[in-house]
């Protein structure tokens, strides 16, 4: 989703006004935390990961069982890069 706006003055700073759809769109509620930078000419608004991670815990904690399908997913995770990288050293070895 693409939209324009207009930086404005606004108090003793400046402001852009979005709105709702574009938040919906990118996940982001209003007065929810974010963070702001800057690459190449362009301003980046992401949640945190500190907030996401929040947000999982509070779900995670209703949902029974939860944490034992996370420490599963993870340790397939962990596996599967051992694999990778087992393959890679052997796509190396097969170049040289």
């Amino acid at each position: 989703m693409q939209t324009a706006g207009t930086i404005q003055k606004w108090g003793n700073g400046v402001g852009i006004r979005l709105n709702r759809q574009i938040l919906a769109a990118a996940g982001i509620d209003l007065d929810q935390e974010v963070e702001i930078t800057t690459s190449k000419g362009r301003l980046i608004i992401e949640v945190p990961d500190s907030v996401l991670e929040r947000e999982l815990d509070r779900v995670l904690a209703q949902e029974e069982g939860a944490e034992e399908l996370i420490d599963e997913a993870l340790a397939n995770i962990a596996k599967l890069k051992a694999r990778v990288s087992r393959l890679e050293a052997k796509a190396d070895e097969g170049l040289k």
